[in-house]
């Protein structure tokens, strides 16, 4: 049976946003950089990506 949970790869990421017209910016793209690269821990990626999405 089946979670309903699934995890998006980068590629197919990029693909679904360009079909929804979403573009990453460089910020956004750097980040994801650095959390694929592991050079971060995933609780930094996570404080990262919530301080860039807080407005």
């Amino acid at each position: 049976m089946s979670s309903g949970k699934y995890v998006l790869g980068r590629k197919a990421f990029e693909a679904i946003s360009a079909v929804e017209g979403l573009k990453l910016s460089s910020a956004g793209k750097k980040r994801v950089s650095s959390a694929s690269s592991g050079k971060i821990s995933t609780h930094k990626v996570r404080l990262e990506t919530v301080r860039a999405y807080k407005t």
